[in-house]
């Protein structure tokens, strides 16, 4: 025996330690001491464990450890124990779950790595009496390729043991769409599927290439036997990689959109409409998060096709260690992750087998795995996919005594929360085709309209109105243009960059009254009462009653221009698109450019213009948050305010840009609008202005068409 090396090829300290207590569950295993570096360095040539931390440290730092201290601080290897309770199969075995240690290193070796934090996990594997290798939650990879009986087992552990919120459909769903159809793996071709077919999904981004898809000429050609694999060198990698894949897992049947849907058919709409039930009814759904575009492939599929080590050390006759493998590239700066058609993919699917890196991971709602351990196991980015289930609530609502002009409290519903998350979700990724923004947001939209009851307007809530059109840019935007003028400048949708919603206080209030009687005109002459009473709030959408609110409500500019009951006039030709028409009071202000807040969910670095609402009547109206890249100096004329609600507000805090809650409405939501040659009028920003300055400016009420 060496000096000082223990039993079992350990140093007297590691000797020390009770590597089955520190990997079990027992509650007295406090704080683990930490292991000087030079130490280590010095023992590693007699102990394992020393020898494999030094080992794994330099390949973590890419170098050797050239120094062993920082400003006179020992550098040391820390160690924290993690347990997490073990999730069991329907034989009784650990999939997930159990004991892992952390291991950082600490001081960084030099100023250049202090950014990050030098870290690696330590996972254990057991051998058992029958002298195999067994683990709480720690797996054997393959170095070339994806396992994917791994993969299978994953999904039938899920099917079998997982919480029925994983077996369930999340979300409301109904019949598949007409001619809905699905790749045949096993036959080659594509089918109509039987009933009650499991399939599995395909989400993976297009690009701009030219690959095999599906015709209304080749759908005969196409239901051929064998059809896929005699063109296969004109079909997608990735899709090739995919049914690859079903076949392998033991499933059959195959859903893609390239394939699946007849792009030239006029059923192509409906089937895009229905994405929640698509993929919300799909078996799971494979996520292609790596490469620019459909040819990109699955790497890990084909043998040989990635390089994945996995570095293991036997402490002792029973208990080796393996260091968890590199975490794949953050899923959230993928290609896949910025597209707007995976945005509903993502949200609506159940379950997913994410593909990333050469990696293959598994989410569902009761775990998260990488092929070789828990993905909370993993030092490094890496995050579960956001999935969204749609909750159905009655909302606190509207005072049943409120008449006239007395302020209504009005709550937030938690539909609304979700819509409001979905959007700014959505509005972050990118479109290559600018026609696309509502057809992928229908997906969404299936779901919402179902959930508020409603229809949408441009992506909008009708029963929600007033308080959807209080959207605000999270950066600075630039009009949207489509070929079929759809997506209105009042919409989050006619705009190309993220938007948002303010949050509500603590209570839920949304802090906004309606005041306006909206018109709606789509792609006809005829207008349109929004929700069937022209008020922006329609109770009966959300189950409930309607209210004297709905029957006495008189709206206040539709009074004052004396055109109370009767249906407003249009003034000029319309384009095609959405237009909202309403009666409001208008006013006109300076405004002086100021720069925006710093925004903790939003690190942009090109945030939105916002600029202070100037009035005579104080130093500061209220302020506006411009869309795009102007107006930075309004014109009389051409620019104005619009009132668009009454808002449960006082004050303005200018520094803060803050505003203070009241129980009185002393403010406006307005609109800032720039009016055309024929004088329509199109937003450019929105904010609030306080009504002493609003009666200050000398307003009047004019006939707005919004478009």
């Amino acid at each position: 025996m060496l000096p000082g090396q223990a039993d079992e090829g350990l140093c007297h300290k590691c000797n020390g330690l009770d590597f089955f207590t520190i990997f079990g569950p027992e509650a007295r295993c406090g704080i683990i001491a930490p292991i000087a570096i030079r130490d280590a360095i010095a023992n590693e040539h007699i102990c394992v464990f020393c020898k494999f931390l030094v080992t794994i440290g330099r390949k973590i730092i890419d170098r050797p450890f050239y120094v062993t201290e920082r400003n006179g601080v020992d550098m040391k290897f820390l160690f924290e124990r993690r347990w997490k309770a073990p999730v069991r199969d329907a034989l009784g075995s650990i999939v997930s779950g159990g004991g892992s240690l952390s291991v950082r290193i600490w001081p960084a070796p030099s100023p250049f790595d202090s950014a990050a934090r030098i870290e690696f996990y330590l996972c254990p594997m057991w051998l058992d009496e029958d002298k195999g290798w067994h683990s709480l939650s720690t797996r054997f990879v393959l170095e070339n390729e994806i396992d994917l009986s791994l993969c299978r087992r994953w999904l039938m552990d899920c099917e079998g043991t997982h919480a029925t919120a994983c077996r369930e459909v999340l979300h409301f769903s109904s019949d598949l769409p007409p001619d809905f159809r699905v790749v045949d793996v096993q036959d080659e071709c594509i089918v109509s599927p039987p009933a009650g077919c499991r399939y599995v999904a395909l989400s993976y981004v297009w690009g701009q290439i030219e690959t095999l898809c599906l015709t209304q000429e080749d759908l005969e050609w196409f239901e051929c036997p064998g059809v896929l694999d005699k063109h296969a060198l004109a079909n997608a990698k990735t899709i090739l990689d995919a049914m690859s894949i079903v076949s392998k897992m033991g499933e059959r049947y195959l859903w893609v959109d390239r394939l699946c849907i007849i792009q030239d058919s006029p059923t192509k709409a409906a089937q895009l409409r229905a994405m929640d039930v698509i993929y919300g009814a799909a078996l799971l759904t494979l996520v292609a998060a790596d490469g620019p575009d459909a040819n990109a492939g699955l790497r890990g599929i084909t043998p040989g096709s990635r390089s994945l080590p996995q570095h293991t050390e036997v402490i002792n006759d029973d208990l080796a260690l393996t260091v968890s493998c590199p975490a794949p590239t953050d899923l959230r700066l993928s290609a896949w992750s910025s597209r707007g058609w995976t945005c509903q993919e993502q949200l609506l699917s159940r379950k997913f087998l994410i593909f990333s890196g050469g990696q293959v991971m598994w989410q569902c709602g009761s775990c998260f795995l990488c092929e070789d351990t828990e993905g909370s196991n993993k030092a490094g980015p890496l995050t579960r996919l956001e999935q969204v289930e749609i909750d159905v609530d009655v909302p606190k609502a509207i005072n049943p005594g409120a008449v006239f002009f007395q302020p209504t409290h009005l709550f937030r519903p938690k539909i609304f929360t979700q819509y409001a998350s979905i959007v700014r979700g959505f509005t972050k990724r990118h479109l290559t085709y600018q026609d696309d923004v509502l057809p992928a947001f229908q997906g969404f939209g299936s779901i919402l309209e179902r959930s508020f009851n409603c229809k949408f307007i441009a992506g909008l809530p009708e029963a929600y109105l007033d308080q959807a059109l209080l959207w605000l840019p999270a950066v600075m935007q630039k009009r949207r243009t489509t070929s079929a003028q759809d997506c209105p400048s009042w919409s989050w949708a006619g705009w190309i960059g993220e938007s948002r919603y303010d949050d509500t206080e603590d209570d839920n209030r949304e802090r906004v009254v309606p005041v306006i009687k909206w018109h709606v005109i789509e792609r006809s002459s005829i207008l349109k009462q929004a929700n069937g009473t022209g008020i922006g709030l329609q109770e009966s959408n959300f189950g409930l009653p309607r209210t004297l609110n709905t029957f006495l409500w008189i709206p206040l500019f539709d009074l004052l221009s004396g055109r109370i009951h009767s249906t407003p006039s249009i003034h000029h030709t319309t384009d095609t698109g959405p237009y909202l028409h309403f009666w409001t009071s208008c006013a006109f202000f300076r405004i002086t450019l100021r720069p925006s807040p710093p925004d903790q969910n939003n690190a942009s670095k090109n945030p939105p213009l916002r600029a202070l609402i100037n009035s005579a009547s104080g130093p500061y109206a209220g302020h506006v948050v411009l869309n795009g890249s102007g107006p930075t100096e309004l014109v009389p004329g051409r620019h104005e305010f619009v009132v668009v609600s009454e808002a449960q507000l006082t004050g303005y805090d200018a520094v803060r840009s803050m505003y203070r809650a009241s129980e009185r409405c002393e403010m406006w939501n307005v609109l800032l609008v720039e009016w055309d040659e024929r004088g329509g009028a199109e937003r450019v920003g929105a904010g609030r202005v306080s009504k002493r300055a609003w009666s200050a400016a000398g307003p009047v009420v004019k006939f707005v068409e919004l478009g």
